[in-house]
């Protein structure tokens, strides 16, 4: 829900919530984005709050109404959401919401659509949106995602209300070092961009607890003797995992622990593995953001590599060899 962005985004989400306890709403946003991998996210919790019949902007308020819970399966009508693979978004694409759209509401009062990456829009597409802008329906209310607002077309920003995101602390220092691709970092904000419940079920699941246990003694041991890991690789790795998708798992594991460990130095909360405090305190000590935002980034291109047909023992051959070629960096 809306509310659990105030930490991260305080100004934007609050901005939002009063647009919210208002019920003032325009016809069109435009979120300039700043970078911020939550930004989709946000902006469906945004529309969430908007079309639920009782406006929750909160999960502790909410009655998990069958509406949201349709909105969090992607299942109800009345949200479209346009993710346009490819260099530009296509007239089509934007036809096709608004065929849709022109049809009587089958459900609520309001209707929303939501357009990533807008600096995308081409020259027809863009004509075709800003028809959609200037003679808004009643009810009808469009959110714009983009990174680059100053590729907008300025016909489009005109029309629609800015909401500026800040950068996140720790999207600043991912995206510090050139090194890093934007493109990366947006595959892994989508990896991140998890529901509470999602994660809860994720870190709660018995049937994985050891191998949940053994990818945080792996990752706390290396943190401890870097590369002299490989001499105790058999016992450390090969003995707990042993298929692919046991490797997906345990990467998936180091990444969110990678994850928590940055929330920590950046004084966020820890979200996930807060029974390891102490062996997260441990590694933000011995570390700076930009390691460890490396290291995240680094262990997500590797786990990428699993969708391929590859040797799983040099895979963490080249993870190893990876995270300690970083140090140099």
């Amino acid at each position: 829900m809306l509310k659990e962005y105030i930490e991260g985004q305080p100004i934007a989400c609050k901005f939002l919530i009063n647009l919210i306890q208002n019920k003032s709403y325009a016809h069109a946003y435009l979120f300039n984005a700043n970078n911020n991998i939550r930004a989709e996210e946000m902006a469906l919790s945004f529309a969430k709050s908007i079309i639920c019949p009782h406006n929750k902007i909160s999960k502790d308020s909410c009655d998990e109404c069958s509406i949201c819970e349709r909105i969090d399966k992607n299942t109800f009508p009345e949200i479209k959401v346009l993710k346009e693979e490819g260099l530009a978004i296509k007239k089509e694409s934007i036809s096709g919401i608004k065929k849709e759209f022109n049809y009587k509401s089958l459900e609520g009062n309001k209707r929303v659509y939501i357009i990533n990456e807008a600096e995308k829009l081409n020259h027809h597409s863009a004509n075709s949106i800003l028809k959609f802008l200037e003679e808004p329906e009643e009810n009808i209310i469009a959110i714009l995602i983009t990174n680059n607002i100053y590729k907008v077309p300025e016909t489009i920003v005109s029309r629609c209300q800015i909401i500026n995101f800040s950068k996140s602390k720790t999207e600043e220092y991912m995206l510090k070092y050139n090194h890093i691709e934007n493109k990366t970092l947006l595959k892994l904000g989508t990896f991140f961009c998890k529901s509470n419940d999602e994660l809860e079920k994720f870190v709660s699941d018995e049937k994985n607890s050891k191998k949940m246990e053994g990818s945080i003694k792996f990752l706390v041991k290396y943190e401890k003797i870097g590369i002299d890991i490989m001499l105790e690789m058999n016992e450390l790795w090969y003995s707990h995992f042993k298929e692919k998708g046991d490797y997906i798992f345990a990467l998936n594991v180091i990444i969110y622990f990678y994850k928590d460990v940055l929330n920590y130095m950046n004084k966020v909360k820890v979200k996930i593995f807060n029974e390891y405090n102490e062996e997260i305190a441990k590694i933000a000590s011995q570390n700076n953001s930009y390691i460890i935002s490396s290291r995240l980034i680094k262990i997500f291109k590797i786990s990428e590599l699993l969708n391929n047909n590859v040797n799983l023992n040099l895979i963490m051959d080249k993870l190893i060899i990876s995270l300690e070629g970083e140090k140099n960096d």
